[in-house]
């Protein structure tokens, strides 16, 4: 009994030095980006709620405006960090959001060649006005806001965009 206790033990010491060779070059496998990309969603929305009640205390007069432009300021820098690592966190993990952006894109190119190569005058005519139009606006998928085409994130609701060109 003892040696199959001790060769037990011998076994999962061997596993625990051997583990962090195992895992990925960066010393996370894919469960752990998934439980780091939800603890950094989890804090976006503590510090956006954090924000929003700062609001609600300065209009409530609870905070005075040097108060609140310096707290305000603090919470906006840790947001800031925290989307900065959800994004970076978000272009590395995907890969099939990748894939469907890629060929988003291909389809895009494709159907702008054959609106070029198409000869009739029709075609001319909606490729010129085509060109002269603004860009479409765009909108949060979540929330509706409007938001620019370098937004990553939402500003209003923070929700991660998903670029269309």
């Amino acid at each position: 009994m003892i040696p199959i206790v001790v060769g037990l033990m011998a076994v999962f010491a061997a596993a625990a030095v051997v583990l962090p060779f195992v895992r990925g070059e960066n010393g996370e496998n894919a469960d752990d980006a998934e439980s780091r990309l939800e603890e950094l969603l989890e804090r976006k929305d503590v510090l956006y709620g954090a924000l929003k009640e700062l609001d609600f205390d300065r209009a409530g007069g609870k905070l005075s405006d040097p108060d609140f432009l310096r707290i305000e300021a603090q919470y906006r820098e840790r947001a800031i960090g925290v989307l900065r690592e959800i994004d970076a966190l978000v272009e590395t993990g995907d890969p099939e959001a990748d894939l469907s952006e890629a060929l988003e894109r291909e389809i895009l190119d494709l159907r702008k060649a054959v609106r070029v190569e198409d000869p009739s005058p029709e075609a001319a005519e909606t490729a010129s006005d085509a060109r002269d139009d603004p860009p479409e606006p765009r909108f949060c998928c979540d929330c509706g806001a409007a938001v620019s085409s370098t937004d990553k994130f939402c500003f209003s609701c923070g929700t991660p965009l998903r670029e269309t060109s």
